[in-house]
């Protein structure tokens, strides 16, 4: 319990410290509260669908922007977002907590006519949850070492969560009335909080990455905005050594990514009470030292959102994404020639219904299909949710 509370106070912080740092004056705030409650029939995404149980979820979001003074170029933005999910008895490794914060300074020169829009700032982030095995639900487990005989093992709740701190710089300029560009850099920091290198053979999975997506918004006629980028991304760990073609480990080298990813999105809005949204997006991963993890993806969303009435809405939305390896295999075996690949479809509707200028009350169901040629990986997942939104 003790645990669980340090990890709450982690996550919540960024909420809290909108509310210290929010000055007087001339300030614009948003905030917003989500109270859910559902089922979910596969929460820990267990191999054969496994355990289902009910759980209760907690969302609080916020921001401000504070202007220099009347008309002023300059502008200070702090934005914080906070989640926390628990979960059933039958599925209490489940839930887990998150949050960020994010805070920066933007300016925009009145010789551009304030068409040029340059912001800088920094962020941190936290994700506290628990590692389960997929075959089974229960926490995982890596083999202790020193080795004994027979080998033991020892369980690793605490394997994927971390803190992470970055820096972000964006530029947007609107070239007339049809056309912006942008560029958006990031440099993040991401530190595991336990590596279990004192107690297991595991490497620590602590990372650098950075990050640069250039792109262009362009509208089209008057109900349509097309949006277009490219993002390429450098992704170094600290210790975690690299591998040869077989997928073997090569001592003294530490293990690179270099992602590349080309996409497009569409906005629609044919009338007032309609609206969809779509992309698209190609990339691949480069394992830079001999290409072992090297892969192709393919991924796109649809979504159709719908006014019934002036109080009601549904929304309609289905995604896909596909993974193909060009040399992993599926056992890690290099004499095996059965190649990794996955495929995730998910479909979801929502309905929603405003009772005010702030309250709205919603209903979600949900189904998820994961597909792989490796078992671990391949599961379904089903869920309802209902809730109420507070917020501006």
């Amino acid at each position: 319990m003790e645990h669980r509370t340090q990890q709450r106070i982690v996550v919540l912080a960024p909420l809290a410290l909108l509310a210290t740092m929010a000055p007087a004056g001339q300030t614009d705030t948003t905030y917003g509260i989500d109270v859910v409650t559902g089922y979910d029939s596969n929460p820990l995404r267990v191999m054969d669908d496994g355990p289902g149980g009910a759980y209760s979820a907690l969302r609080l979001d916020g921001g401000l922007t504070r202007f220099a003074g009347s008309g002023s170029t300059v502008a200070f933005f702090l934005s914080g977002h906070a989640a926390t999910r628990l979960d059933g008895s039958a599925t209490a490794d489940a839930g887990e907590d998150s949050g960020d914060a994010k805070a920066g300074l933007a300016y925009s020169p009145r010789f551009t006519g304030h068409r040029l829009v340059i912001s800088t700032g920094g962020r941190l982030s936290a994700f506290r949850g628990t590692f389960t095995d997929r075959t089974s639900g229960e926490i995982y487990e890596a083999t202790v070492f020193p080795a004994t005989v027979p080998a033991t093992s020892t369980p690793i709740p605490d394997r994927l969560n971390y803190d992470s701190a970055g820096a972000f710089f964006k530029l947007r300029w609107k070239q007339g009335r049809r056309l912006t560009l942008f560029v958006e850099t990031s440099l993040d920091r991401t530190d595991f909080v336990e590596d279990y290198q004192t107690t297991t053979n595991l490497d620590s999975l602590d990372y650098e990455a950075v990050a640069i997506r250039p792109g262009a918004k362009v509208q089209v006629g008057d109900v349509a905005t097309l949006s277009l980028f490219v993002s390429l991304t450098d992704l170094d760990y600290d210790d975690r050594p690299a591998l040869d073609d077989s997928g073997t480990e090569v001592p003294g080298t530490q293990r690179a990514y270099e992602y590349t990813q080309y996409g497009f999105t569409v906005a629609i809005k044919p009338s007032a009470s309609w609206k969809l949204d779509l992309g698209l997006a190609n990339g691949g991963r480069d394992d830079t030292y001999a290409g072992y993890y090297d892969s192709f993806s393919t991924s796109g969303f649809l979504a159709i959102g719908r006014d019934l009435g002036k109080r009601n809405r549904l929304r309609l939305y289905a995604s896909m994404r596909e993974v193909d390896y060009d040399h992993a295999t599926v056992t890690g075996d290099p004499l095996d020639n059965d190649i990794r690949a996955n495929e995730d479809m998910r479909y979801a509707a929502r309905f929603s219904h405003t009772f005010g200028e702030r309250l709205r009350w919603f209903f979600e169901g949900g189904q998820q299909q994961s597909d792989s040629n490796d078992p671990v990986f391949a599961y379904d997942r089903d869920w309802v949710l209902t809730g109420i939104h507070y917020g501006r």
